[in-house]
């Protein structure tokens, strides 16, 4: 839009210029061009010149208007040249995380394969990775975490576990010191469709409590469905309650 702005403005500087050539003179029957015929005209002009070298329909007729030509030819070609450069970079970071997820994808393949893994079990699996890693990133969060000092670990474990504890209203209101510690204990849980997340009666690792981020969680009893729980709920085999208000008898 500038570069069409400044080119019909180059052309009305001279009389001998391509808007008195080409736009003020009116065929025999038809008005005059209007605003937006000289738009168009001009953005036709700096996109045919930037893009390709032009139709020579439209082109500079006076010393100004041929060297903002050249300008506006420089300019495309700068352009798509850095728009050529910059491809294969994006490919490759895409390529680079793409690669180290089929290396994951391939092993699990041929543990499959090697362990005669059932069919059903086969797609539970292969699911799983694909839930784990939605985006093709392989990095593991928490080895990345183990590599840091405790109280980096602190800071960057509240930063990524923060929407779950504002969540909660009872954990909100906990002093930001004490947010990061319960952050630290928090694991990352990712369940394929179908799988069992944790049943009742469960102890130790199985029988904490789960935050869902993303997701849907269906609760039942003996084959019962009691409720479908999202993004936002906790449940688990204990959970926590924020204390009574002062004065209130117990039950």
């Amino acid at each position: 839009h500038g570069l069409a702005c400044a080119w019909f403005f180059v052309g009305s500087l001279s009389p001998q210029g391509w808007v008195a050539v080409h736009l003020s003179r009116a065929r025999p029957g038809e008005a005059a061009p209007g605003w937006l015929h000289k738009y168009v005209a001009s953005l036709y002009f700096v996109y045919a010149t930037m893009s390709t070298v032009g139709f020579g329909d439209i082109s500079g007729l006076t010393d100004a208007e041929r060297v903002f030509s050249v300008g506006a030819m420089v300019a495309g070609g700068f352009a798509f040249g850095m728009l050529l450069g910059s491809i294969p970079q994006i490919l490759e970071r895409r390529s680079e995380a793409g690669a180290r997820y089929l290396e994951l994808e391939t092993a699990l393949k041929e543990y499959i394969r090697d362990k005669r893994v059932p069919p059903a079990l086969q797609g539970a699996m292969l699911q799983y990775l694909e839930y784990r890693f939605p985006d093709r990133r392989s990095y593991d969060s928490q080895a990345m975490l183990s590599d840091l000092p405790r109280s980096m670990r602190r800071d960057l474990s509240l930063h990524l576990h923060l929407d779950l504890m504002q969540a909660q209203g009872y954990l909100a209101r906990m002093p930001r010191h004490v947010q990061a510690d319960l952050s630290l204990s928090l694991r990352r849980c990712v369940a394929a469709r179908d799988q069992v997340v944790v049943r009742e009666g469960s102890m130790g690792r199985d029988g904490g409590l789960y935050f869902i981020r993303t997701g849907q969680v269906l609760l039942s009893r003996k084959g019962v469905a009691l409720q479908v729980l999202s993004s936002g709920h906790v449940f688990g085999q204990s959970f926590l309650r924020p204390p009574p208000p002062p004065g209130a008898a117990g039950g």
